[in-house]
């Protein structure tokens, strides 16, 4: 199975390092919250899918906002927050991947970091969370 935290570690390291350098600063940054929000999404998906069973989630462009809304909906603070974080990473995602005008992108991209990996962080404290996440 694919390891998420890999687009983590990816996005953080865009970010970090400024690599390639061929490619613009704005490139490079739109990349590294595009990678945060999969890693964080990624992540939650595979929780819910070992919850609900593969044949629960949908294979389209939905899926997004079906992963966010049911943790929005699960009791509990942290599953809230990671649904909260999910949409809010999508929309920056959506923004980066599809967005012409500028902005801080290196503001965005620094705020992705952090809410993808407190996202991801508090998957791993929650009941069900597969033991390697931890």
């Amino acid at each position: 199975m694919f390891d998420w935290i890999g687009y983590l570690h990816l996005a953080k390291s865009i970010v970090d390092t400024g690599q390639p350098a061929a490619v613009s600063e704005e490139a490079r940054l739109r990349c590294a919250v595009s990678r945060a929000y999969y890693a964080a999404f990624g992540r939650a998906a595979v929780y819910f899918t070992q919850i609900h069973g593969p044949e629960a989630i949908s294979r389209g462009a939905e899926v997004h906002s079906c992963v966010a809304m049911w943790f929005k909906k699960e009791h509990g603070l942290r599953y809230k927050q990671i649904g909260k974080a999910l949409d809010d990473l999508r929309e920056w995602r959506n923004n980066a991947d599809y967005e012409s005008e500028g902005r801080d992108w290196d503001k965005c991209a620094r705020s992705a970091l952090i809410r993808a990996k407190d996202s991801i962080s508090k998957l791993t404290t929650l009941d069900g969370a597969p033991p390697e996440w931890s």
